[in-house]
Order: structure tokens, then sequence, then C-alpha cells
């Protein structure tokens, strides 16, 4: 089942092209560094057992190696560090000209701000650089299946979220449209408005407590009461929220007009 983190068009085209996978298609590996691209196809081979595994040094490479007819259904895409917008101009572009393919992207926490725009593309599987190996069969097995994974980027190690929810998971909550009302946010109060901009800028429960000079304990509870607030499950989605109202890092001691107490 496709969460709503994606359209219902997209849901289908992922769910087809996922089944596809791992029955009877191949599987491309795209990556500029030729040891990552050797491990990432080791352990699709073990997760999704696809048919077969072509590689391409980059998005450029993938279309030629797509252009040469090689019957690939899905692909993993490791994205350049800090590389800004461009990896999602480029990947709506070969999209355009391959529609049936679904992407799982290997994403860094810095960048986990472009999820949204990948996200509108179609994408719903991302899977952290940083992540340990059951956190990315997890998101695999989502992709395998046309569902969706989104990692918690910044989680800290000893889990700091709600019993489970602290590795990510492998579909969106029914309320989840990256868009929720201005009383949602208003309804923060501006202490919560203050860690839900760190959470936007990225950081960890531990490096918030370190900025604000706040107890880690109390750290966790703020985060706990943005995520209920916002209808969320984890940090990354608070984040895509944040970011999408307009929330920086820059102005993260400045108060929204209408915040709560």
């Amino acid at each position: 089942m496709q969460g709503p983190i994606a359209g219902e068009a997209q849901g289908a085209r992922a769910e087809d092209a996922g089944e596809h996978i791992v029955s009877s298609s191949g599987l491309l590996v795209i990556s500029k560094q030729p040891l990552l691209r050797q491990a990432l196809g080791g352990l699709a081979q073990r997760v999704l057992a696809p048919a077969h595994i072509a590689e391409a040094g980059s998005l450029g490479e993938a279309r030629g190696v797509l252009a040469r007819g090689a019957p690939v259904g899905g692909a993993l895409f490791d994205v350049p560090a800090r590389a800004s917008t461009e990896p999602a101009f480029l990947l709506g572009s070969l999209l355009r000209a391959q529609p049936t393919l679904a992407f799982a992207l290997f994403l860094d926490r810095d960048d986990f701000f472009l999820i949204p725009e990948f996200m509108a593309l179609g994408v719903s599987v991302f899977l952290p650089k940083h992540g340990d190996i059951r956190e990315l069969e997890r998101g695999l097995r989502a992709f395998a299946k046309g569902g969706a994974h989104l990692p918690d980027y910044g989680a800290d190690p000893e889990g700091d979220l709600r019993a489970g929810e602290d590795e990510g998971f492998s579909e969106a909550p029914p309320g989840f449209t990256a868009k929720p009302g201005a009383s949602a946010l208003a309804s923060l109060t501006p202490r919560q408005h203050e860690v839900l901009h760190h959470l936007a800028a990225g950081r960890s429960n531990q490096e918030i407590a370190e900025r604000l000079g706040i107890a880690l304990a109390t750290v966790k509870l703020h985060v706990n009461a943005i995520l209920a607030g916002l209808n969320v499950r984890n940090r990354t989605e608070a984040a895509i929220i944040a970011h999408r109202a307009g929330l920086r890092d820059d102005d993260a001691g400045e108060i929204p007009d209408g915040a709560g107490a």
C-alpha cells in the first residue's frame, strides 16, 4: 500500500515497478563511487534478488544505460552530498523519459531538505547513507513492494522518540500531507518552535540540547510534543513541514505570530 506522501498515480507506478524488480526485471545502481556501487549492488542482490544489476556513475550515464535498452525496472540512486537541487532537476528529466522507472534514494542527513522535491517526482523510498544495515534492508523491502520508507534523519543512537519509531517507518501515517493547517503550527509553544527550527536544520536531540542550553530529556519531551502536534511520526516529516512553512535555521530565535504560550 502506497502512503500519501506520493500521489495515487505515482504510487501505482511505483508499486508495479517494485514488484517487477523482484521478479524478472533488472536494477540500476547509480553512484559516482565504484566501491559504493558494488556494495549497494551486493545488498540489493541479497534483499531484492533482481534478475540482473547494471551500474552507472551518474544520472547522465544512467540515461545511456537505459537508452541502450537495458531491462531495468528500478534504480537505487546515491544522491551526491551537498549537491543542492541539481539532482532533483536531473532526476525529474530522467523520469520524464522513463516514467515507469521506480527510484529509491540514498540521501545524506545534511540533504534531507531535498526530500519534498523528490517526493514531488513520485519518489517515496529514502535510505540514510549512515543508517545501519537493518534500516537499509527495511527500506529496500518497502521499495520491492512499491511502498514508502522515510527514515528519521537525525535520530540519536539511543533512540529518542516513541517506541519503535526512531529508525524511520515504511509507510506514511494516514494524515501526513506535509502541509498541516496553520493552527497546527500555531499550537506549538515558543520553545517548541525553536526546537522545530533546529529539527529543520537536521540536528539531533543532543545537538539541540547543546545549542539551547537545556537538558537532553527536555528536548525529547519537546520533540515528542511537536510530533504529536503536527501529526507526524519522526523528525524528517516535522522538518519537511518546517521547510514548507518557510521556517529557516537562520531565524531560529524568531517566534511566529500566533504561536502558543
